[in-house]
Protein backbone atom coordinates (compact mmCIF):
# COMPACT_ATOMS: atom_id res chain seq x y z
CA UNK A 1 0.00 0.00 0.00
CA UNK A 2 2.91 2.50 0.83
CA UNK A 3 4.51 2.05 -2.46
CA UNK A 4 1.15 2.69 -4.23
CA UNK A 5 0.95 5.94 -2.10
CA UNK A 6 4.49 6.95 -3.31
CA UNK A 7 3.33 6.42 -7.21
CA UNK A 8 0.41 8.28 -6.48
CA UNK A 9 2.22 11.24 -5.46
CA UNK A 10 4.70 10.66 -8.08
CA UNK A 11 2.10 10.84 -10.34
CA UNK A 12 -0.10 13.56 -9.45
CA UNK A 13 3.35 15.96 -9.27
CA UNK A 14 4.47 14.85 -12.42
CA UNK A 15 1.33 14.94 -14.03
CA UNK A 16 0.79 18.77 -13.48
CA UNK A 17 -2.70 18.64 -14.44
CA UNK A 18 -6.29 16.92 -13.05
CA UNK A 19 -6.20 13.76 -14.01
CA UNK A 20 -9.08 11.63 -14.14
CA UNK A 21 -9.49 9.20 -11.10
CA UNK A 22 -10.71 5.90 -12.93
CA UNK A 23 -7.12 6.64 -14.88
CA UNK A 24 -5.46 6.65 -11.47
CA UNK A 25 -7.88 3.05 -10.75
CA UNK A 26 -5.82 1.91 -13.84
CA UNK A 27 -2.28 3.06 -13.40
CA UNK A 28 -2.17 1.98 -9.81
CA UNK A 29 -4.23 -1.18 -10.28
CA UNK A 30 -7.05 -0.32 -7.28
CA UNK A 31 -10.54 0.14 -6.99
CA UNK A 32 -12.53 3.14 -6.34
CA UNK A 33 -13.00 2.20 -2.80
CA UNK A 34 -8.78 1.48 -2.42
CA UNK A 35 -8.53 4.44 -4.29
CA UNK A 36 -9.98 6.78 -2.53
CA UNK A 37 -8.05 5.69 0.99
CA UNK A 38 -4.87 6.18 -0.88
CA UNK A 39 -5.72 9.41 -1.92
CA UNK A 40 -6.79 10.32 2.11
CA UNK A 41 -3.79 8.67 2.93
CA UNK A 42 -1.81 11.01 0.75
CA UNK A 43 -3.69 14.23 1.75
CA UNK A 44 -3.14 13.16 5.46
CA UNK A 45 0.94 12.73 4.92
CA UNK A 46 0.66 16.38 3.31
CA UNK A 47 -0.74 18.07 6.07
CA UNK A 48 1.63 15.87 8.84
CA UNK A 49 4.88 17.15 6.47
CA UNK A 50 3.11 20.85 6.16
CA UNK A 51 3.40 20.73 2.77
CA UNK A 52 2.77 23.45 0.48
CA UNK A 53 1.37 20.81 -2.09
CA UNK A 54 -2.92 20.20 -1.54
CA UNK A 55 -4.83 17.68 -3.28
CA UNK A 56 -7.25 19.95 -5.51
CA UNK A 57 -10.85 17.82 -6.58
CA UNK A 58 -12.24 18.83 -10.14
CA UNK A 59 -15.25 17.00 -10.52
CA UNK A 60 -14.25 13.46 -11.30
CA UNK A 61 -10.71 14.37 -11.29
CA UNK A 62 -7.72 15.66 -8.78
CA UNK A 63 -5.11 17.35 -9.13
CA UNK A 64 -1.90 18.13 -6.59
CA UNK A 65 -1.18 21.68 -6.48
CA UNK A 66 0.68 24.56 -3.82
CA UNK A 67 -2.21 25.67 -1.53
CA UNK A 68 -3.50 29.39 -1.95
CA UNK A 69 -0.91 30.97 0.59
CA UNK A 70 2.04 29.73 -1.60
CA UNK A 71 0.31 30.38 -5.00
CA UNK A 72 0.55 34.14 -3.70
CA UNK A 73 3.70 34.01 -2.74
CA UNK A 74 4.58 32.48 -6.10
CA UNK A 75 3.02 34.48 -7.79
CA UNK A 76 4.48 37.72 -5.94
CA UNK A 77 8.19 36.65 -6.76
CA UNK A 78 7.25 34.90 -10.80
CA UNK A 79 4.55 37.32 -11.94
CA UNK A 80 1.45 35.59 -12.66
CA UNK A 81 1.01 33.76 -16.03
CA UNK A 82 -0.42 35.86 -19.12
CA UNK A 83 -3.94 35.12 -18.08
CA UNK A 84 -6.31 34.74 -20.97
CA UNK A 85 -8.57 38.16 -21.34
CA UNK A 86 -11.72 37.70 -23.11
CA UNK A 87 -14.16 39.99 -24.99
CA UNK A 88 -17.34 41.36 -23.01
CA UNK A 89 -19.43 39.39 -26.14
CA UNK A 90 -17.07 36.09 -24.89
CA UNK A 91 -17.51 36.41 -21.60
CA UNK A 92 -21.04 36.78 -21.66
CA UNK A 93 -21.45 34.05 -24.17
CA UNK A 94 -19.94 31.68 -21.95
CA UNK A 95 -21.62 32.99 -18.67
CA UNK A 96 -24.55 31.59 -20.49
CA UNK A 97 -23.47 28.65 -21.49
CA UNK A 98 -22.69 27.74 -18.05
CA UNK A 99 -25.63 28.65 -17.02
CA UNK A 100 -27.55 27.06 -19.58
CA UNK A 101 -26.25 24.64 -20.74
CA UNK A 102 -26.47 22.12 -22.82
CA UNK A 103 -27.77 25.35 -24.85
CA UNK A 104 -27.76 25.93 -28.88
CA UNK A 105 -26.25 28.74 -30.27
CA UNK A 106 -29.21 30.78 -31.91
CA UNK A 107 -30.64 30.03 -27.93
CA UNK A 108 -27.56 31.84 -26.62
CA UNK A 109 -28.44 34.43 -29.86
CA UNK A 110 -31.60 35.08 -28.55
CA UNK A 111 -30.30 35.51 -25.04
CA UNK A 112 -27.93 38.17 -25.96
CA UNK A 113 -30.00 39.86 -29.03
CA UNK A 114 -27.02 39.30 -31.51
CA UNK A 115 -25.10 36.60 -33.59
CA UNK A 116 -22.25 34.91 -31.39
CA UNK A 117 -21.38 33.20 -34.13
CA UNK A 118 -17.51 34.59 -33.64
CA UNK A 119 -17.64 34.39 -29.80
CA UNK A 120 -18.55 30.52 -30.33
CA UNK A 121 -15.63 29.62 -32.76
CA UNK A 122 -13.22 31.36 -30.43
CA UNK A 123 -14.32 29.81 -27.79
CA UNK A 124 -14.57 25.84 -28.86
CA UNK A 125 -10.91 26.71 -30.40
CA UNK A 126 -9.60 27.66 -26.84
CA UNK A 127 -11.50 24.73 -25.16
CA UNK A 128 -13.15 26.77 -23.12
CA UNK A 129 -17.02 24.88 -24.38
CA UNK A 130 -17.05 21.97 -26.21
CA UNK A 131 -20.14 20.39 -28.51
CA UNK A 132 -22.44 18.26 -26.07
CA UNK A 133 -24.71 16.97 -28.14
CA UNK A 134 -27.46 17.43 -30.83
CA UNK A 135 -31.26 19.09 -29.82
CA UNK A 136 -34.16 16.89 -30.87
CA UNK A 137 -35.40 20.08 -32.62
CA UNK A 138 -35.39 20.59 -36.97
CA UNK A 139 -31.91 21.06 -38.17
CA UNK A 140 -30.58 18.85 -35.28
CA UNK A 141 -28.25 22.21 -34.18
CA UNK A 142 -25.21 21.81 -32.18
CA UNK A 143 -25.79 21.75 -28.28
CA UNK A 144 -22.73 23.20 -26.11
CA UNK A 145 -21.09 23.03 -22.68
CA UNK A 146 -18.35 23.85 -20.33
CA UNK A 147 -15.25 22.30 -20.21
CA UNK A 148 -12.44 21.13 -17.60
CA UNK A 149 -10.72 24.07 -18.56
CA UNK A 150 -13.46 26.68 -17.80
CA UNK A 151 -13.54 25.37 -14.40
CA UNK A 152 -9.66 25.58 -13.98
CA UNK A 153 -9.78 28.89 -15.19
CA UNK A 154 -12.21 30.45 -13.20
CA UNK A 155 -11.08 28.32 -10.05
CA UNK A 156 -14.40 25.88 -9.85
CA UNK A 157 -14.22 22.17 -8.69
CA UNK A 158 -17.99 21.73 -10.20
CA UNK A 159 -21.16 24.07 -12.15
CA UNK A 160 -22.63 23.75 -8.85
CA UNK A 161 -20.09 26.55 -7.20
CA UNK A 162 -21.62 28.82 -9.62
CA UNK A 163 -23.60 31.53 -8.17
CA UNK A 164 -27.23 31.25 -8.74
CA UNK A 165 -28.64 33.20 -11.17
CA UNK A 166 -31.73 34.62 -8.65
CA UNK A 167 -28.54 35.58 -6.36
CA UNK A 168 -27.00 37.58 -9.05
CA UNK A 169 -30.62 39.24 -9.84
CA UNK A 170 -30.96 40.31 -6.37
CA UNK A 171 -27.15 42.30 -6.91
CA UNK A 172 -28.77 44.10 -9.35
CA UNK A 173 -32.06 45.11 -8.28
Amino acid sequence: MENKKKLLEAVLFLENNPIRLSELEQLLNAGSLELSGLLSELENSLLERDSVLKLHFIEDKVLLKPDSEMMQYLLSVYGEKEKKRFSRAALEVMSIIAWKQPVTRSEVDSIRGVDSSNSVRQLLEEDFIKVVGKKEIPGRPQTYGTTEKFLQYFGLSSLDELPRIEDIKEVFE
